[in-house]
């Protein structure tokens, strides 16, 4: 039998792909990846129960997370829930006005930010937690940035502070429970240079101090490994001389530095 579960969401990005490789060469372990391209949960069941075999399947786009956790044979030590999807727009236009688009609801916050790193969160742990009360790891991806609150990223750093007070009231009612931030800056990977490429061309940004997926996910797994129940907050970043994150992420010097970028 295997010992631990392994479900990520997102496994088709960076660090969801980074962890699948690192995960995946563990004997005593199965993941469970989740992608909308992938097949549904549906087409791997046998007698109603997804095999203990490595497998990426889809839960539709409704974020079904209960398609996937009421099908698992949690015959197992340990489940870790991995959430490698969200949303960060910049959310300032060419004259350097901040602007919330997709805010339907009108509570400042782009509706898709809440949707992909609140909503999905809250719904895949809820879910998981009515099939498993045994112990478990959820692991979330936040950014450097967040501390410092920059303007520009106002939804994703009001969706954030919304999700850790969710994790931190978790914590309180399951003893086995770990829930787990990893405050990161940017990951070196195909994805940021094709949709970020101004940030090689136009700005004095250092790839070099970008992280690795490999490197990050060996920092995940060891911290993840290591830390006990209740919730925790980490920092994974590779130190620039001179460089000073309080001066870096000022509005009236970062807001400013995101128009030149993007405009």
């Amino acid at each position: 039998m295997k010992k631990r579960i392994v479900v990520i969401s997102g496994v088709t990005g960076a660090i969801g792909s980074a962890l699948l490789a690192e995960y995946a060469h563990d004997e005593n372990t199965v993941v469970y990846g989740i992608s909308r391209k992938a097949r549904p949960v549906k087409d791997f069941l046998r007698n109603g129960k997804l095999p203990l075999r490595t497998l990426i399947c889809s839960i539709g786009r409704e974020n079904d997370y209960s398609s996937l956790f009421r099908h698992m044979d949690y015959g197992v030590d340990e489940i870790v829930y991995v959430h490698a999807i969200g949303l960060f727009p910049f959310e300032v236009n060419h004259k350097g006005v901040i602007t919330v688009e997709n805010d339907r609801d009108g509570d400042g916050v782009n509706d898709e930010v809440t949707k992909l790193t609140f909503d999905a969160f809250v719904n895949a742990t809820t879910n998981l937690h009515t099939y498993w009360r045994g112990k478990t790891a959820c692991i979330l991806f936040g950014g450097m940035s967040d501390k410092y609150y920059p303007l520009v990223h106002q939804s994703w750093c009001k969706t954030m502070e919304k999700v850790k007070g969710y994790m931190r009231r978790e914590v309180k009612r399951q003893k086995e429970l770990s829930m787990l931030v990893f405050n990161i800056s940017s990951v070196l990977c195909p994805h940021e240079l094709i949709t970020r490429s101004f940030v090689f061309t136009d700005t004095d940004a250092d790839q070099t101090c970008w992280l690795s997926p490999h490197e990050l996910v060996k920092f995940v797994l060891k911290e993840t490994t290591r830390a006990g129940c209740g919730f925790r907050e980490f920092e994974k970043f590779r130190k620039k001389p001179n460089f000073s994150p309080e001066v870096y992420y000022a509005n009236d010097r970062f807001t400013p530095r995101k128009v030149k970028e993007l405009y």
